[in-house]
Parts: structure tokens; C-alpha cells; sequence
């Protein structure tokens, strides 16, 4: 397996390349910024003006305005100059000298390079592959050298830049230029950047080679809806990005489980591991009990955390325990109806079959005759055998092994002491006790069976299912139930499928506990080995990302963005992050028999025929719909229609992409290839690689700017009048605007008719 890195210099070898460009931003140069306009909201302070009236948030605004308002008025070239989009503030000349500075400054203080990539750009660069930069942005060449390159092996190489030329990598125009520029053989040449239009697209549309050096997960649509809808923002993009880039899986799903851990949860752990290490301070803890199965990622995600701050006096203690290892050894068999009590916990666990109760009660197998070993005891209700309620037999069968029961309960209590004593060499009360979370079941048990509390339960998300002991345990809860504005513990509760096979590695359950010579050893259920290469790779990812954000970043990543992350992949997951549940198999932790597909194709099927709305209606309405069966049913409806949840929950509106893709299908249904696009703006230029993928040729563009200035060009097209393009016989129009489309519609074929051009024929979102 080779990483992204030997993947570029194998393809140069492979094909025999001896040019190869880069692009700048997100491939070479990543910032600490969740989106690349929150840069905007220091800018003022940095100029010395923080007491100028506009706040930072306004200012930031204002730019982001300036920067429409300038490209809408630049019809000549296709990019544009830092100078004129301060041209449109509304300051004198000397204040907007002051704020560009600032602009710059900004940037140099809060970005990092892609120094693997580097080290790759020496090695190309001493086998003889000549080299050179190309961005579509709008500083200028020296602006970028200052501002990034000073002191690297960058500074010296050609740099072609959009602003300066005027033509741009998404027009293909750009590549032409540098091509005529070094004298270059398209053939020859291989294209490196992150923008799947701009670097790759437009790239092989011009001939050239291209490498999409990029995660493989959405990392726009997932930060841009982290930003719009769930509030997350200051926070480093870089660490996330350059922690993903460092992949070396051997598969597509495996990359996506590396990418999920480093892009999505490693900031949300990263978030959790702090908070678990200040609250083990606050309650004087020494040793950090981590659970098995979820130890399997939180224990290395603790040391590693802890090697990064240097805390050795903390120390991480793998625990092998489960509901099922800590229930029995709890049991109270003083109490009058212990035996009652037990059976009916038991029946009441989701998966606990007939099998299971006749190992854990020693009782004969002889109904199994009667019914399936699978058969689950919480529908025992109103099941009878031989004339007799199944559940009066089974209670029959167990009371007569009471004694042994007795036995096994003590003996088990006996050896989890031990078991303990082995692997922690401190009370349990100077334990912080880290868990996945949920009804803290385990932590109760534990304490019952030590006659002591814990010095700290630490769950990562809880529900109201924890005040059930309230007079005995005390819980803390990185995410509390009912206290976060997502309801994330809510909706996590419901689907922790979408997260726990991952956490728990390929290891089964605990059992129970058996003495070995001297030691107490415990007994681990069958696990899941097929979902060791993936779990692999999600616990590599997740740990890239720590081992990044540490050195890198000034603060902790706050708790709230790292509940705004959780709740974004929750309830709006990509079809890329969904698509790895279909390989994943989830096993329950109390030991019961059987594994189950998170994501399976008969789920899809049930969905797909109940309808996507109604499906989530059906869960909107009521969060336990289906539990057990649809197991994620955000992850299903991702999977089945990638548009979706972005629409339903208002995503949608102001997304291009989405309108992009509707646009396509009609036209490719209507099987036109060549076509006249009314709308020279913003929707029109993202469609432009679209266009070109699937081979359809835009004549002219029609739009009223050219009423008023007359005709122009962009992109190489020509922009002209509507009356111009009907008199020229245009007859088949695509309306590339959202906002406008109904008026857009109606001028057409108005004016067609008043100029007796009948055979218009108009495709709209």
C-alpha cells in the first residue's frame, strides 16, 4: 500500500512525465480557518482599526461583497486583483492600502504548508521533472512568494496566477497559456491540485494529466454544512485535510474509514480526549479506566493525547468488561426476588435469544426443540409450550439451578475484583472510568461490585436512561442528554450504529472472567474479523489527526463545534461516509449471538419503496421508528439519493451543485449537445466544467449586461443580447440562474413571439 504522496511520483515514472504543476491553496498551502472568508473577520483588528464601527463579523460581510461586486463588473479578463475588490469599500484610498496589508498579514499568520508534498516537489525536481504553480486566485504572484513561499524550495518556480493573466485554470485558458509560455507537451505534462472542477476537469478538457490530490470524502459539502446549519466554525481546516491526505489504504472504503477518522471524528474525539483529561483533574483521578470494546479507540487516543501535552502522571489502563461481564457479578442475590429481577432484565435486551439464556442459566437445552435458538425472549409475551407460558417454564427451569446460579454469581464477583486488582494498581475510587456512554449500565454495576463509586464516570454521550441511579452513581457526559442544541444524545442513542462498529475495533465481547494458574483472565467473545480493515483505518485516521492538531493548533477544539461536527455527520452524512456501513457488521456487547449489516440492502429496498419523504417524516415524528431494523436512516437516505437531506433541510437552496446536476440530466434527456446558456454569472461558470464533461457545446450566452455595455466575452464565449441571439436564430435555450429563472422563462418567450420565433425550446432547473 502507497500513500497519495508515492502515488504522484509512481504515476510521473508510470507515464512518463516531465512537467508537473501545482496548484497552491489546499494542496500546497492549507490555513487554519475553517472556510477560507473567516480569514475576513481578523482582518480590522490586524489594521490597526479595531475601533472602527463595523464590527468584524460586518467587516468580514462587507468584504466578502466587494469581492461579488468586482467580478460582476470585470467583463474583459476572467479574474481579478486584490486592488479591485478593495476599489468597491467604501474607504479612502489610504484605509484600504491599510486593510489589504492587513489582508496579507492575516494570511501569513495563520497558514501551513503541505511539507510531505514538498519533499515530493524536491524529488521530482532532482530526477529532472521541471516544475512550476498555478492558482486561480486573486493576489498577485509576489503577494503569494511574500505571503507563503519565502524560504522553501517554492519561491523559485514559475508561478502563473489568474489575476495577473487574466484567464483562469476553469476556462482551461490558463493551462494554454503556461503550455505556450514553458514550451510544454500536454501529453507530458500532469496537473496536481484539490479542485475537482478547476485542477482535474478543466485540466484533462485542456489534454493534460491530472492527479485530484484531495481526501476522497466531500470535504466542501461537509464543512460548508458544518458552517450553514450547524454552526461550527474556528477551527483548522488544515489539521483535517493534511490529516486525511495521509492515507495509505488499500481499498475505497478503507480510505473513506481513514478519511471519516482524521476529517470528522478525530476533531470530535481530539475534543473529547481534553475534556476526559481536565475532568479526571477536577476529581483528582490517577488512572484513566478505559472500557473495552470502545478502548480499542480510546485508550490510544488518551496516550497519544497525553504523550502531546506531556502528562505522565496520568495513566491509561485498558478494561476488559461489558454489560454482561459487570451485570452478573452485581446481582444482589439477598434480595427476595434477585432471580425475578434478573430474568426480566435480561428478556428486556434487544438481540438476548433462547440460546443465550439457557448458556448464561445452565438449564437444559430440551426447548430448543420447540423453538429457534435465535428465538429473541423480549417477544416472549404470550408464547406458550406445551399448554405452558414459555416465560413460567424458563423461570421453572432457572429457579431449580438456583443454587448454581448462586455460585456463578459469587464466583464472578470474586474474579472481577482480582481481575482488576491485576490491571490497576489504585482503588477504584482514583479512577476516571471512560465509556462510549449511553445508560452508564457498566459503571453502575462496577461500583455495585466494588462497594465503592468511581472517582469519575465518564461518558461520551448519556441519555435519561442514567437517572435511574441517580441515588448511587454519578455520571459526567461530554455530550448530556437533553443539553445540547442538536439533541445529538437523542439521535445518537437512537442510531450508535452509525459510530460503534468503528470504535470497537475487531475484538468480541466480554463474557465472563476464569482463573488461570494465578491470574484472572477474561473470556472474549468471537469478534467480528471483518471489520478489522476498516476499523484499522479509522483508528490510523483518527490518530494522523491528533498527532497534527496538537503541535499546530493554540486551543482546544470547543465543545460545541465538536457538537456541531457529530451532529452534522449524523443527520446529513454523504453517501461516501454512509456507503462503508454496507460493509460493516455491528455485534451487540452483552454477548449475544449474531452480527447484523449496519447498512444492508434490504434496508435501502424497504425505503426506497415507503417513499424518501415519507421515511423521514415517519423518523421525524418519532425517533424509535423502525429501531432495530432501519438501524441509520439518515445513512439509508443518503445512500439512496446523495440530494436529499442537503434539500430537505434547506441546504439546497442556495447550492449550485444541486441545480447543476438537475440541469444536466434534463439536457442529456433531451439529448441536445449544442445549446445557447442565458445567465453569464456565478451558476454559469460552475457549470462550465459540466458542460464540457459531458460534451455539450454552449454557442453563445445571452444576458442583459450586454443590453447596456454590448457584446463581450467570457471564457471565450461570446455574451450578447437576447433580441442579438434570436436574431441569429439561437432556438435552444438553458437558463443558468435560480433566482431569476421564472422571469428569465417568460422574457424568452415573450420576445421570441413578438418576434415570431416559434420553435423555442428552454430547459430550466
Amino acid at each position: 500500500m502507497i500513500d497519495k504522496y508515492q502515488q504522484l511520483l509512481a504515476y510521473v515514472v508510470q507515464h512518463n512525465i516531465t512537467h508537473v504543476s501545482f496548484d497552491i491553496f489546499d494542496t500546497l498551502v492549507f490555513r487554519h480557518v475553517h472556510s477560507p472568508t473567516e480569514l475576513f473577520t481578523s482582518i480590522s483588528t490586524i489594521s490597526g482599526h479595531s475601533d472602527m464601527a463595523l464590527s468584524a463579523s460586518e467587516f468580514a460581510t462587507l468584504r466578502e461583497q466587494a469581492e461579488r461586486v468586482a467580478r460582476k463588473k470585470e467583463h474583459v479578463k476572467e479574474d481579478i486583483t486584490l486592488i479591485q475588490i478593495y476599489a468597491e469599500l467604501p474607504f479612502d484610498n489610504a484605509y484600504k492600502i491599510k486593510l489589504m496589508e492587513a489582508e496579507l498579514l492575516t494570511e501569513k499568520q495563520c497558514y501551513v504548508l503541505n511539507e510531505k508534498l514538498i519533499r515530493v516537489i524536491d524529488q521530482l525536481s532532482k530526477s529532472g521533472v521541471t516544475l512550476c504553480l498555478i492558482s486561480d486566485m486573486y493576489l498577485s504572484s509576489e503577494q503569494i512568494r511574500q505571503t507563503y513561499l519565502q524560504n522553501t524550495i517554492l519561491q523559485n518556480l514559475p508561478l502563473y496566477v489568474s489575476s495577473e493573466q487574466g484567464l483562469t485554470k476553469f476556462s482551461g485558458k490558463l493551462f494554454s497559456y503556461v503550455a505556450t509560455e514553458l514550451g510544454l507537451d500536454y501529453a507530458q505534462w500532469l496537473h496536481v491540485g484539490d479542485n475537482i472542477d478547476t485542477d482535474v476537469r478543466s485540466a484533462q478538457a485542456a489534454g493534460l494529466h491530472a492527479i485530484h490530490f484531495h481526501p476522497i470524502i466531500d470535504s466542501w459539502q461537509i464543512r460548508d454544512a458544518e458552517k450553514r446549519q450547524f454552526q461550527v466554525n474556528s477551527i483548522s481546516s488544515a489539521d483535517r485535510l493534511l490529516a486525511a491526505l495521509d492515507c495509505n489504504a488499500a481499498s475505497k472504503y478503507e480510505q473513506t474509514a481513514y478519511e471519516i477518522g482524521a476529517f470528522v471524528w478525530g476533531p470530535i474525539l481530539a475534543a473529547f480526549s481534553d475534556w476526559v483529561v481536565r475532568t479526571a483533574d477536577k476529581t483528582a483521578c490517577t488512572h484513566l479506566i478505559c472500557l473495552m470494546r470502545e478502548a480499542y479507540v480510546f485508550a490510544p487516543l488518551l496516550n497519544q493525547h497525553l504523550k502531546q501535552i506531556g502528562r505522565e502522571d496520568l495513566t491509561v489502563v485498558y478494561f476488559y468488561v461489558s454489560r454482561k461481564a459487570a451485570f452478573f457479578p452485581s446481582i444482589d442475590v439477598n434480595r427476595i426476588k434477585w432471580l425475578e429481577e434478573l430474568m426480566d432484565t435480561l428478556m428486556s435486551y434487544r438481540g438476548y435469544t433462547l440460546e443465550n439464556f439457557i448458556d448464561d442459566f445452565g438449564v437444559s437445552a430440551e426447548l430448543l426443540d420447540h423453538f429457534a435458538p435465535q428465538f429473541e425472549l423480549k417477544n416472549i409475551e404470550g408464547v406458550f409450550v406445551q399448554g405452558e407460558a414459555l416465560y413460567t417454564r424458563l423461570f421453572r427451569d432457572a429457579d431449580k439451578n438456583r443454587i448454581h446460579l448462586i455460585d456463578k454469581i459469587q464466583q464472578q464477583r470474586s474474579y472481577l475484583k482480582q481481575y482488576f486488582k491485576q490491571v490497576c494498581p489504585v482503588p477504584y475510587s482514583k479512577c476516571a472510568i471512560v465509556d462510549f456512554g449511553n445508560g452508564g449500565t457498566i459503571q453502575h454495576s462496577l461500583e455495585k461490585v466494588f462497594e465503592q463509586q468511581g472517582g469519575a464516570n465518564l461518558l461520551f454521550y448519556s441519555t435519561g436512561r442514567i437517572y435511574r441511579f441517580i441515588n448511587d452513581t454519578v455520571f459526567h457526559s461530554f455530550i448530556p442528554f437533553g443539553n445540547d442544541k442538536f439533541n445529538v444524545s437523542e439521535t445518537l442513542a437512537r442510531s450508535p450504529e452509525c459510530i460503534e462498529a468503528l470504535l470497537l475495533g475487531e475484538g468480541g465481547s466480554t463474557l465472563e472472567y476464569k482463573q488461570e494458574n494465578d491470574n484472572i483472565l477474561p473470556v472474549i467473545d468471537i469478534g467480528v474479523a471483518e471489520n478489522r480493515a476498516l476499523c484499522e483505518q479509522f483508528l490510523a485516521g483518527m490518530l494522523a489527526f491528533v498527532k497534527r492538531s496538537v503541535p499546530i493548533q493554540s486551543k482546544t477544539l470547543s465543545k460545541n463545534n465538536a457538537i456541531g461536527i457529530l451532529a452534522r455527520y449524523i443527520v446529513m452524512p454523504t453517501p461516501i461516509e454512509a456507503s462503508i456501513f454496507t460493509q460493516l457488521l455491528h455485534q451487540d456487547n452483552f454477548g449475544t449471538k449474531g452480527e447484523y449489516p449496519v447498512i444492508s440492502v434490504e434496508q435501502c429496498e424497504q425505503v426506497k419503496n415507503l417513499g424518501l419523504d415519507q421515511t423521514f417524516l415517519n423518523f421525524l415524528r418519532n425517533k424509535e421508528w423502525e429501531r432495530g431494523n432501519i438501524h441509520w436512516p439518515n445513512g439509508v437516505l443518503s445512500l439512496s439519493d446523495s440530494t436529499f437531506l442537503p434539500k430537505f433541510l434547506g441546504l439546497a437552496v442556495n447550492d449550485n451543485l444541486y441545480y447543476i446536476q438537475i440541469l444536466i440530466k434534463k439536457i442529456q434527456a433531451a439529448g441536445w449537445k449544442r445549446i445557447t446558456v442565458y445567465g453569464a454569472g456565478d451558476f454559469y461558470l460552475q457549470m462550465c466544467p459540466y458542460f464540457q464533461q459531458h460534451q455539450i457545446d454552449v454557442d453563445c450566452l445571452v444576458d442583459r449586461r450586454a443590453e447596456v455595455s454590448g457584446q463581450y466575452e467570457l471564457m471565450g464565449k461570446p455574451v450578447v443580447s437576447l433580441q442579438s441571439a434570436l436574431t441569429q436564430g439561437k432556438t435552444i435555450f438553458v437558463v443558468c440562474s435560480m433566482a431569476f429563472r421564472t422571469e428569465i422563462t417568460n422574457r424568452i418567450n415573450e420576445q421570441a413571439t413578438s418576434m415570431g420565433r416559434g420553435s423555442i425550446q428552454l430547459i430550466c432547473a
